[in-house]
């Protein structure tokens, strides 16, 4: 894939203050971080999941509240009730009219705040695959400039139904919701775009003794042999995260 780096919007970006929302243990810098870096933005990191964890930040400390993948299970409140909290902040935060990207588990959460309903799959999806966008999707601003196919990794063993009056934009074999739009802009992101190469090493060093292979999980040697032959990631991030921005203050 060509060194892509999105629809380029110099005149439309200002700095930012990025509230990044995060489940899991930090992993490295990722493909937003470099993006953000790129573009002089400003990224702060809340750890959803520590044990002395600060509250949800203030609504008017941040400009873009992007909600990061995790372990977790969308219906644990009981098992990890800041999810309780955390649902209600988002909540809040959609109200605002603030502009909020999901990626994986925060797309999961993302849409049952709004509506849908977050379920365990058949097959899990693990590994790099391919994502098709359908029509609407091909209609959609937020897949301007992109091919109809491209490779992307996943990591996530569960899915969601869309929020009522959304459409699915894209689709893999085993999940039909790969990403959606709604106005704020709103965006969820099923895959794992911000995943550079040394993150999904990090995943299969961490992670890769879990995975069993299944339909739509190579294992972590073939994974591995498909991460080394994968070209670099960051332009499939950079070109969606430059289409959202694009539509920032314009209706959905």
């Amino acid at each position: 894939m060509p060194a892509f780096r999105g629809v380029r919007i110099e005149e439309r970006q200002v700095a930012m203050k990025i509230q990044m929302i995060e489940h899991d243990p930090y992993f490295g810098v990722n493909n937003i971080d470099l993006w953000a870096d790129e573009n002089g933005h400003q990224v702060e990191r809340t750890f959803i999941g520590a044990k002395e964890r600060p509250g949800p930040p203030e609504l008017d400390t941040f400009d873009w509240l992007i909600l990061m993948g995790g372990a977790q299970h969308a219906w644990e409140d009981d098992l990890y009730p800041w999810l309780i909290e955390e649902k209600r902040f988002i909540g809040r935060a959609l109200s605002a009219g603030k502009p909020v990207l999901g990626i994986c588990f925060g797309t999961q959460l993302l849409a049952e705040v709004m509506g849908g309903r977050v379920f365990a799959m058949e097959d899990k999806e693990i590994g790099w695959h391919e994502i098709r966008i359908n029509e609407a999707g091909r209609a959609s601003w937020l897949f301007d400039g992109l091919p109809g196919i491209f490779t992307s990794f996943h990591f996530h063993g569960d899915h969601y139904d869309l929020p009522g009056g959304l459409a699915s934009l894209a689709q893999s074999p085993p999940s039909p919701n790969q990403a959606f739009v709604a106005p704020g802009p709103t965006v969820g992101l099923q895959f794992h775009p911000e995943y550079t190469l040394d993150n999904v090493r990090w995943s299969i060093k961490q992670y890769g003794s879990l995975w069993q292979k299944g339909p739509h999980v190579p294992g972590p040697d073939k994974t591995a042999e498909l991460t080394e032959a994968m070209p670099d990631t960051y332009w499939l991030m950079a070109a969606l995260l430059d289409n959202i921005v694009a539509r920032f203050g314009e209706a959905s």
